[in-house]
C-alpha cells in the first residue's frame, strides 16, 4: 500500500488503513460520515492523509 500521505487509496485500500470493510465505508460515506473522499467522475478515491486523520479522530482516550 502506498505510504506518501497525498496519494489517492481505492475504496478497498482506504478500507484496510481503517480497519473496515469496503461495505462498512461505502454505507458510511453515502451516510455523510466516515474520512473524506474525492470523486473522480465515478470513481471514489480516499487521500491516505485523510483516512488517517478520521483515524486519529476516533481514538478514545
Amino acid at each position: 500500500m502506498p505510504t506518501d500521505p497525498a496519494v489517492l487509496l481505492d475504496e478497498r485500500q482506504a478500507a484496510y488503513l481503517a480497519g473496515l470493510s469496503p461495505f462498512t465505508l461505502r454505507n458510511m460515506r453515502q451516510a455523510g460520515r466516515g474520512p473524506r473522499h474525492v470523486q473522480i467522475g465515478r470513481r471514489i478515491r480516499y487521500r491516505r492523509l485523510d483516512v488517517e486523520v478520521w483515524i486519529e479522530s476516533h481514538i478514545a482516550a
